[in-house]
């Protein structure tokens, strides 16, 4: 019987020494896992910030593109010695459009101003100056009627009155 009880205690053993070896084991697993774990949230954040800043990188893009759009259309509105004629030939026509008879009578830079300063003549009625006027303001030029002289002529031959109109226009130039 004492030979009995020796093998079941070496058995009994044999498994208490397996269980602790299975359980350091596992303790050593466990460490390793919640460090992976960590490692993992870790790069898991990184990813998103970096995903974040691809599409901010891809938002950027696109406000980029815009930004160079609103570029062309204000450089456009301005001035330059190149598209001083656009804009004599934008009044000619504006004024024709109107139903107003137009003259040039001046071209001018005053550089400390940065502004071109025109003088126009027209001729026609009033609702005509007035749509004129309200049409140069809305126009793609950052142009406005800063003098006008307005004075009323009558024809005699045909004994018809019309305006003669002196517009003096600023536009702003680069």
């Amino acid at each position: 019987m004492k030979k009995e009880f020796l093998d079941y205690l070496k058995i009994y053993w044999k498994a208490a020494v397996i269980s602790l070896a299975a359980l350091a084991l596992n303790a050593v697993f466990l460490v390793m896992a919640s460090g992976a774990r960590g490692d993992f949230l870790k790069k898991n954040e990184e990813l998103s910030a970096l995903s974040s800043k691809k599409v901010n990188l891809s938002q950027l893009k696109r406000e980029a593109e815009d930004l160079a759009t609103y570029e062309s259309r204000v450089k456009s509105s301005f001035l330059t010695n190149d598209n001083a004629v656009d804009f004599i030939i934008f009044v000619e026509n504006l004024a024709r459009s109107t139903g107003n008879g137009v003259s040039i009578k001046s071209v001018s830079e005053e550089n400390a101003d940065r502004y071109k300063s025109f003088r126009i003549e027209l001729a026609g009625s009033y609702n005509n100056l007035v749509n004129f006027i309200a049409q140069l303001e809305n126009s793609p030029y950052l142009a406005y009627a800063y003098r006008v002289d307005i004075r009323k002529v009558v024809n005699t031959e045909t004994k018809s009155s019309g305006l003669r109109t002196v517009l003096d226009i600023k536009a702003l130039s680069l």
